[in-house]
């Protein structure tokens, strides 16, 4: 057998092994370890080009240096494969610190937003509530002059109207959300208690004829649609309770829009928000 022929079988095997080995590994890892896949193909070429052209002796001299280029290949990996397998115990736990670290940076970023998040919740009910006093106030101070006056009936009347109000205030802030019938029916005792106040001076209607029952069930956030209402209808009440005129009445609509509720004070302001959940079927 030609020692050139034995020299070029070495070589394929050399090849076919190496190129197992390093079969799926990246691109960056294979320069790391020094291995050039465009390499070995220069050298086949080379090597048959030498086994075709050139004498015997020339041609063991040229499979010879390939084997040896094959088994410094063949080693290169071996070596790379064992390190890449078999990582340094100290580079790994600087990595698992590194990693924790930018965990706990992570998990401290999520709580400054939900802290932010809920301070500017709390500074929006702090100041809606605030707005809520203050008519409390206006309201009771109302109910005290009708007292002093000797109008008891009346007094009880808007007592009755105000302990409704109240009691819809306590429930909504009572839970982070509401069902729409019972938002509806805060309304409604709102408006009742704004015209008692002023002796049927203002009316405000309140038409919700566009919302099916079956989606009074359905749930919207608290605190966002009777602050709102108290909000565009309490200038009115101050209107009228500095005249003895009736005012002209006025118009709050419901409608559903998509999956938005929508209220409107006559054809002026308006409130969109999400509704909850979905319609109750029916019987």
């Amino acid at each position: 057998m030609n020692m050139d022929f034995v020299l070029f079988s070495v070589h394929v095997c050399l090849g076919i092994a190496s190129a197992a080995m390093v079969w799926g590994v990246p691109v960056e890892l294979l320069k790391m370890w020094r291995l050039h896949p465009v390499r070995w193909a220069a050298i086949w070429a080379v090597g048959l080009v030498a086994l075709i052209c050139l004498p015997g002796p020339w041609n063991v001299a040229v499979w010879g240096g390939a084997v040896l280029h094959g088994v410094a290949m063949a080693w290169r990996a071996v070596l790379g494969l064992k390190k890449w397998g078999q990582q340094d115990p100290i580079v790994t736990s600087e990595q698992q610190a590194r990693l924790m670290d930018l965990r706990g940076q992570l998990a401290r970023l999520h709580e400054q937003e939900r802290m932010a998040l809920r301070i500017q919740q709390t500074e929006t009910e702090r100041a809606t509530l605030a707005d809520a006093y203050r008519r409390f106030d206006a309201i009771l101070l109302t109910i005290e002059q009708h007292l002093s006056l000797g109008d008891t009936e009346r007094a009880e009347r808007l007592i009755t109207l105000f302990g409704k109000h109240l009691r819809g205030v306590l429930n909504e802030a009572s839970s982070p959300f509401i069902r729409l019938n019972d938002t509806l029916e805060a309304i409604r005792n709102y408006l009742a208690l704004m015209e008692a106040l002023t002796a049927e001076r203002l009316l405000i209607d309140l038409d919700d004829g566009m919302i099916e029952p079956e989606n009074g069930v359905r749930m919207t956030r608290n605190m966002e649609i009777t602050p709102w209402v108290e909000a565009q209808t309490w200038p009115l009440f101050e209107a009228a309770e500095r005249t003895a005129d009736v005012a002209d009445p006025h118009l709050i609509t419901a409608d559903l829009e998509g999956g938005d509720v929508v209220f409107r004070l006559n054809d002026g302001p308006s409130l969109r928000l999400k509704l909850m959940g979905s319609a109750a079927k029916r019987a």
